[in-house]
């Protein structure tokens, strides 16, 4: 620890030098050198480190390209549940762990982790409209219809709210979205 005080740049140096090496690997398709570096990245940086959300993404962004789909699913569940990590990475890390949960077909994982975003952070359905068109997308998956619907209403409203709060250029923009979402509850119906 001594050491690691006195030399800290040298460190940091080290962290720095490791993140550029990874997305340089990643970038020229060298899949396994990446992992190993993301991995060694963020077995090294501390928690509260800013890099940190950026490396775990790139590492679950290289197990989507390796085909690897559970190593992703994992890392972006642990990012979307971390407190610490910040809105923006959070949010994606949601975005991501619905794209591929949609692309398996299993809507009652997308079920589960939309009510998990609404029951932890509820401000993010404001925030991100789009949570409640995939719940109610995966409802019918599901054959659950009448919840669907419910949600759309749902989110017809707020986005009603919104347009309240935010004047009437996002009213336009709060409409639009919320047609689209009733109107793919009726499409999915057909």
């Amino acid at each position: 620890q001594r050491l690691q005080a006195e030399y800290a740049w040298e460190l940091e140096a080290r962290r720095g030098i490791l993140f550029a090496i990874a997305q340089a690997l990643r970038g020229g398709e060298d899949y396994e050198g990446a992992v190993a570096a993301y991995d060694k990245l963020l077995e090294e940086l501390p928690q509260n480190d800013a890099r940190r959300p950026q490396a775990s993404m790139g590492l679950a962004m290289l197990h989507l390209q390796k085909g690897e789909t559970a190593k992703a699913a994992e890392i972006y569940r642990r990012m979307a549940t971390d407190k610490a990590v910040v809105p923006s990475y959070r949010a994606s890390a949601y975005r991501q762990l619905f794209d591929i949960q949609h692309r398996a077909n299993d809507h009652a994982t997308v079920i589960r982790l939309a009510y998990g975003i609404l029951s932890s952070q509820p401000s993010a359905v404001l925030q991100g409209g789009n949570i409640l068109g995939e719940l109610g997308e995966a409802l019918i998956g599901e054959g659950r219809v009448d919840e669907a619907l419910a949600t759309a209403r749902a989110q017809w409203q707020l986005h009603y709210v919104a347009a309240a709060l935010h004047g009437a250029g996002a009213y336009t923009q709060s409409s639009t979205t919320s047609q689209d979402a009733i109107f793919a509850v009726v499409r999915a119906l057909k």
